[in-house]
């Protein structure tokens, strides 16, 4: 019986090691997506390319809350990875191809 206690971490460990995974998901994984985002918007914009830095970067403040926000409001840990993870995908393939004049 007390082999079975130690062997698996307690529900407040285990809960606080799910608020950090979903902690490092929003900070650092909004992060990337949001600079990917950001780089595609400025490019993308049909204006100067000053203004288009200048909106997109105001932009990214909402879209960095929003990852925050979402991180913490899905219910599995594995979803929220899986997506983040794909949209940063999209992204950086996106952002590549239009530096590299395949798309656009």
């Amino acid at each position: 019986m007390m082999i079975d206690k130690m062997r698996w971490p307690s529900d407040n460990a285990r809960y606080r090691f799910q608020v950090l995974l979903r902690v490092l998901a929003g900070f650092i994984g909004g992060y990337v997506l949001t600079g990917y985002i950001t780089a595609v918007t400025a490019v993308l914009l049909p204006m100067t390319r000053a203004d288009a830095v200048m909106l997109s970067s105001m932009l990214s403040y909402l879209w960095f809350a929003g990852v925050l926000i979402w991180a913490f409001a899905v219910k599995s840990l594995l979803n929220l990875y899986l997506i983040l993870f794909m949209l940063i995908g999209a992204m950086a393939t996106l952002y590549f191809a239009l530096q590299s004049g395949i798309a656009g």
